[in-house]
């Protein structure tokens, strides 16, 4: 493990859904895809960005965060001190218009 790795949040004592997402600097596309597994959950940010985008990530360009959802709600996180884009609230709301939507910084960073 690294120390981004150490940073990222971990997610392993959520129930329910688990997502991680990315909106790319230079495209405004906005990436989103449900993760499995230990820590923060599989694939990576890293990985399933450099296949979906082509590139690897820009820290200094690119939002990077997670998403998990509760029998009640949906939680939006951006990673560091980024705000979360208009786009992945807006998903949440569509997705789950049925749980309230709640967000929050986490201050880490991500992989």
């Amino acid at each position: 493990m690294n120390i981004v790795d150490d940073l990222a949040p971990r997610s392993e004592q959520l129930t329910g859904l688990r997502f991680k997402w990315g909106l790319n600097g230079e495209s405004r596309a906005l990436t989103i895809w449900e993760v499995s597994g230990p820590g923060d959950g599989f694939p990576s940010h890293a990985t399933y960005l450099a296949t979906a985008w082509g590139r690897s990530i820009r820290h200094d360009r690119d939002t990077l965060g997670h998403a998990s959802v509760d029998d009640s709600a949906v939680y939006l996180a951006a990673y560091g001190t980024a705000s979360l884009p208009d786009e992945l609230i807006a998903w949440a709301r569509q997705r789950f218009p049925m749980k309230r939507v709640e967000t929050r910084a986490t201050g880490a960073t991500s992989e």
